[in-house]
Formats: structure tokens, C-alpha cells, sequence
């Protein structure tokens, strides 16, 4: 299995930690034409602080690479965060994600079939296919719809043609009653944003 771990410059999520990106693959191309594309294909891996991604194939989009700033006027030199070089000073820009994704973020699973995780943006696009949506399930809780977007600088989701199924029950630290369950709740909607 190769294994090759990168370090991005991406700008710092609140919640995902700055720092190295580690993915694995069964095998990996690396393309240096036009733009830097790596090919990773066969039990793909992605890591990055408490975001975990699989996938069968993956495609790594490396940033342009950055002109030199000029020279800092003298007088007071401010020190700046240097940005760790990935490979011959390129950041990665997006992965782009085929075949039985997987994401795991905290207490939080998604499923899908395509995915997009946007480095600048710290975001993660997911989709399915017509008879197959693309799913996050979060505990009991099960939202489904055409397009989810997860914002890993937060636990902010948006979701698109959404389909819920709430299984809450008792609030919590609530005294269970006797009697049947809390039947489930199924929520539709065109749009869905969730804020946390």
C-alpha cells in the first residue's frame, strides 16, 4: 500500500486542526501536465484532524503555484505563519472522491457515491445517484436528499431536497415514560440548513 503524507496550507478551520493532510491508496499516479493531478485509486484513505474520508478513487487537485510577495518594506518585520510546501511548493486545492464514500466526522457518518472537499473553501460536497441519495446519519438521526453540503470548518450541514427522520425521543436528562415509543418524525423539504 503506498502512503504518502502531505502537509497543506489550507486556511485553518475552526474545528479541524491546520496541519497535515495523510491519505493512502492502493496505487497513485502523479501528473505533472498542465496542472499537478495525483491519481489515487483503490481503498483510498483521507485524514485530516477528526475528518475522515474513504473512497475507491480519489483525484487530488494541487493549487497553482503562488508568485514570491515583494519584499516587506524595512522597518518592523512582522514573523508570518509559513505555509508547509506539499509537494515543490503546491497546496492541495480539492480531492474529489468516487465509489462507496465514506466520511466520518465525530459522532457523524455520511455515504454517498461522488464527493468534493473544497480545501479553501472547507467545505464537502456529497452526492448519490438517482436510486441511491446520498446519507448523514448523526446517532438515531437519518437525513437523506439530492446534494449534502458539509462545512468542516463547522458542524453547519445544507442540504438539498432533504429527507429527515428525527428519532428523538426525551429530551435530555427526561424521565422515559411508560407506555409505546416516540413514533418517528420524517421532515421534507426543499431546503434544509442545519446550524450547530
Amino acid at each position: 500500500m503506498i502512503h504518502l503524507l502531505l502537509a497543506a496550507a489550507a486556511a485553518a478551520p475552526a474545528t479541524l486542526p491546520p496541519g497535515p493532510i495523510d491519505f493512502s491508496a492502493q496505487d497513485m499516479r502523479f501528473e505533472l501536465k498542465d496542472r499537478r493531478i495525483l491519481y489515487l485509486d483503490g481503498d483510498v484513505h483521507l485524514n485530516r484532524g477528526d475528518l475522515a474520508v474513504v473512497s475507491d478513487h480519489a483525484i487530488a487537485n494541487l493549487a497553482a503555484e503562488k508568485t514570491k510577495p515583494p519584499p516587506a518594506p524595512k522597518g518592523k518585520k512582522k514573523k508570518k505563519a509559513k505555509a508547509t510546501p506539499l509537494a515543490a511548493g503546491q497546496e492541495i486545492e480539492k480531492f474529489t472522491v468516487d465509489g462507496n464514500v465514506h466520511v466520518v466526522r465525530g459522532t457523524r457518518t455520511a455515504d454517498g457515491d461522488h464527493g468534493v472537499v473544497d480545501m479553501p473553501a472547507q467545505t464537502m460536497v456529497l452526492t448519490g445517484t438517482p436510486a441511491v441519495k446520498p446519507v448523514l446519519h448523526d446517532g438515531k438521526e437519518t437525513l437523506e436528499g439530492d446534494l449534502i453540503l458539509l462545512h468542516t470548518d463547522s458542524d453547519d450541514v445544507d442540504v438539498q431536497k432533504a429527507h429527515l427522520l428525527l428519532h428523538r425521543g426525551l429530551k435530555p436528562g427526561a424521565t422515559p415514560t411508560k407506555g409505546p415509543a416516540p413514533t418517528p418524525m420524517r421532515v421534507d423539504s426543499e431546503h434544509l440548513v442545519l446550524h450547530n
